[in-house]
């Protein structure tokens, strides 16, 4: 649906709460988030999850220290995706927090396990991730 890509999540002790799949933010209700169980990865309340589900789970799998993801297409992120570069260091805060450029991920088809564990190696390898 025209509007409802990206997505957020939060962890909390064993459950992942994230956004449903396909839902209109401005219509979204608190019930309607999803639920799930992180050890088995369940989807266990809430409507159904994000399509990005494994990119979600494969990050707080890396990185324990993280708490929450947002992943969104924002308008100069996209254009750097498509175009497959980096996005420069243009600011000496983007410097400071992210470390220097931010890579961009191989093309890998979008909601598959491919796609989180290519985030994932960007993440390890391209620039410092703050937790």
């Amino acid at each position: 649906m025209k509007g409802t890509w990206g997505n957020l999540s939060v962890k909390i002790n064993n459950k992942i709460y994230i956004t449903p799949s396909g839902v209109p933010y401005d219509i979204l209700k608190e019930k309607d988030i999803s639920v799930l169980d992180f050890e088995t990865e369940k989807h266990i309340e809430g409507l159904k999850p994000s399509s990005e589900k494994a990119l979600h789970l494969e990050i707080y799998k890396n990185f324990p220290g993280i708490k929450a993801v947002v992943h969104t297409h924002s308008l100069y992120a996209s254009i750097y995706s498509a175009l497959r570069k980096p996005v420069p260091c243009y600011i000496e805060d983007q410097a400071q927090i992210i470390g220097g450029e931010i890579p961009v991920a191989e093309y890998k088809l979008p909601g598959t396990l491919d796609l989180a564990l290519e985030a994932v190696k960007k993440f390890k390898l391209g620039f410092m991730v703050y937790y």
